[in-house]
């Protein structure tokens, strides 16, 4: 059976998802957890890549460095998504 998430909220003020008709609440945001670490590499990374837009000049290195922080950010929610889901089950 394919899995199904809808989330609804965000933010700080936490929210709810859908998975596979099941409701789970998500707390607020904490910088202390995986997810609110990764929130935060990803605002640098879109830093990162609005400054290559406007910067020519260093556009390659920065739009590579935001790249990475990119994949960083996903690697740690991928990883706090399996804890969550084991939790819920």
């Amino acid at each position: 059976m394919e899995e199904v998430v809808i989330l609804f909220g965000g933010g700080d003020g936490g929210g709810i998802a859908v998975i596979n008709g099941r409701l789970i609440l998500i707390p607020p945001y904490d910088p202390e957890t995986a997810v609110g670490r990764a929130q935060a590499v990803l605002t640098a990374a879109n830093s990162l890549a609005q400054a290559a837009r406007v910067n020519k000049e260093l556009s390659s290195e920065l739009t590579s460095v935001a790249l990475k922080l990119t994949q960083e950010a996903v690697g740690q929610i991928t990883s706090a998504q399996h804890t969550f889901q084991a939790k819920s089950a």
